[in-house]
């Protein structure tokens, strides 16, 4: 399987934002993201609950990596 490697400078997931995430990239994995362990192991916690990824936000955020954004009220 032929892969690119670039940085992304923002990556957003709800109310989680990653900064400088390295990522890999491939034509093979068509429309799929999968989540590589550098972003998951950076979260207190994950699991999977059906088709569902479950992530807890790190506790203490590194300056500039991991910062969550306020929840917007409706």
């Amino acid at each position: 399987m032929r892969a690119d490697t670039t940085t992304l400078d923002r990556f957003e997931t709800g109310r989680i934002e990653a900064r400088k995430l390295k990522v890999v990239i491939s034509r093979a994995l068509r429309d799929s993201v999968v989540p590589g362990m550098n972003f998951l192991s950076a979260f207190q916690s994950w699991h999977v609950e059906g088709r569902t990824l479950i992530l807890v936000p790190p506790r203490k955020t590194p300056t500039g990596q991991w910062n969550r954004r306020p929840e917007r009220s409706l």
